[in-house]
């Protein structure tokens, strides 16, 4: 199984070099792994702008009903 790293944080994050430290630890310690993170402003594009600096693909996950979820996510919050 292809481990996952999560990023959750603050859409008001602006703190690079903390997300750097952390990211790179966690890349060390899972090589290959794959980023998860939910596409939104702050710490998930600081993550993925790293990620793929890093020559790696991440894999956004938006949240349901956000801009940049997709068709089946907005469907599932449609009450």
């Amino acid at each position: 199984m292809t481990p996952r790293i999560l990023i959750t944080g603050s859409r008001n994050w602006t703190n690079v070099p903390i997300i750097t430290e952390h990211l790179a630890r966690a890349r060390r310690q899972f090589p290959g792994a794959v980023l998860v993170h939910g596409d939104c402003r702050g710490a998930d594009r600081i993550a993925a702008h790293l990620w793929c600096s890093w020559g790696l693909a991440p894999k956004p996950t938006p949240p349901p009903g956000t801009a940049t979820a997709g068709p089946q996510d907005r469907s599932a919050t449609a009450t």
